[in-house]
């Protein structure tokens, strides 16, 4: 099927909008890794940014992205496992996702992350 300037510009539209909904949610920067790992021994920012990514692309799919510290650190894992079956979240994934918004939450002012 030829392009058109008609699906060009959709295709525009829909990554600007996608753009638009990530750019307020936060890399994971060292200081998280290392506040994550003295919670959870041998987390790393590899992991971090693996959780932001599952974020972005399974949580906006259905709505737009809440910011990690619109929840307190510490109810991010409940609110992770009741979302975790409408989006389709195996086990690691939705671990993965809760130690990203966590350490950020707490970052952006979110409770204390504890050992």
């Amino acid at each position: 099927m030829p392009w058109t300037w008609r699906t060009l510009s959709a295709g525009l539209s829909v990554t600007v909008s996608s753009a638009a909904c990530t750019s307020g949610v936060p890399h994971p920067t060292a200081l998280d890794a290392e506040a994550a790992a003295q919670r959870w021994p041998g987390a790393t920012l590899a992991e971090l940014d693996r959780g932001r990514s599952l974020f972005v692309a399974r949580c906006s799919s259905c709505h737009p992205l809440p910011l990690p510290e619109s929840v307190d650190a510490e109810r991010w894992s409940e609110v992770v496992d009741d979302m975790a079956i409408p989006a389709h979240l195996d086990t690691e994934s939705a671990r993965l996702i809760t130690r990203y918004l966590v350490v950020t939450a707490v970052r952006s002012g979110g409770l204390e992350v504890r050992p």
